[in-house]
């Protein structure tokens, strides 16, 4: 039986380590694609790890999001569960809201300096309560504004909003790309099966702003991004159900450079079944962002 499960492990480990190469190739190609269009990318993911999750399970997403899916950016919603001690990531630049506040734990961001992508400038823009900016693209080339936020549900949308609109005053003039887990159900615009108070302000606020919902695609469209346990199985402390609360908000001038938006399925029923390591209750969310060379 031992050996068998040895044998199991070996095959993973090599399975990923293939994976790993085809993923460093690929880059490499797409390195060679980008010198000869003047054209690069940003791959950005984006995870509500939710109360649910581990330090042990916030490694489980780490080893299994690197291994499948490149990301260039990693930001981790509402991980509230590390106390004092920030997920780290080997390598990797690491940046965190105010891990102080009342409600939640804000947002984790890491940022992979990837020398095949050392074209595309990533660079920190500020850190505020509940956001994140980074400052994406090129010195000479077009720069997109990327916001990456959680918003936990105790808490009213008036002060995330007044943040983001203090925030836009001091960084005028850059497209706007907003990334997060904001607790609002719109069921006019993404047919969740509710509307919340939250819903109806980011809603308003995205009119204002002129921001378009580009993670609505007909692929997407009615999945839901937070996926609860089943009521028989969860603790009293748990939230059951399902809503689409993470979203990708992006402005006009912004609106070309995003692309390639899908959603991860990070809670994998078949294996959270038969393992302990739940990964967490929420979807991924991950994009490309174009920058120019």
């Amino acid at each position: 039986m031992k050996l068998l499960v040895r044998k199991e492990r070996a095959k993973e480990h090599e399975a990923q380590r293939l994976a790993e190469i085809e993923h460093q190739l690929q880059a490499a190609a797409d390195m060679t694609v980008a010198a000869s269009t003047g054209q690069g990318s940003v791959r950005v993911l984006y995870i509500n790890v939710g109360r649910r999750s581990t330090a042990t399970s916030l490694g489980h997403i780490y080893s299994r999001i690197i291994a499948g899916y490149g990301p260039d950016i990693i930001a981790l919603g509402d991980c509230r569960m590390l106390g004092d001690r920030p997920f780290i990531i080997p390598g990797w630049d690491f940046k965190h809201t105010d891990l102080g506040i009342k409600y939640g734990e804000g947002v984790q961001v890491f940022v992979t300096w990837n020398p095949l992508k050392c074209y595309g400038a990533i660079a920190l823009s500020s850190v505020s309560q509940y956001t994140i900016s980074l400052t994406i693209g090129s010195i000479v080339g077009q720069q997109q504004l990327l916001r990456l936020s959680y918003l936990p549900p105790e808490m009213g949308i008036g002060s995330f909003i007044a943040e983001l609109n203090l925030r836009q005053e001091h960084e005028v003039g850059l497209p706007e790309i907003l990334v997060g887990d904001f607790n609002a159900r719109m069921h006019r615009v993404t047919e969740d099966t509710a509307t919340n108070c939250q819903g109806s302000r980011f809603h308003k606020h995205m009119a204002q702003k002129g921001l378009t919902l580009v993670s609505q695609t007909p692929e997407t469209h009615r999945v839901p991004t937070f996926v609860g346990p089943h009521r028989e199985t969860m603790p009293t402390t748990m939230i059951s159900g399902t809503s689409i609360i993470d979203y990708v908000a992006v402005a006009p001038h912004a609106l070309n450079a995003v692309s390639g938006f899908h959603l991860v399925h990070t809670n994998n029923a078949e294996e959270t079944a038969t393992t302990s390591r739940i990964v967490t209750d929420h979807r991924g969310i991950e994009f490309d962002i174009a920058v120019a060379l």
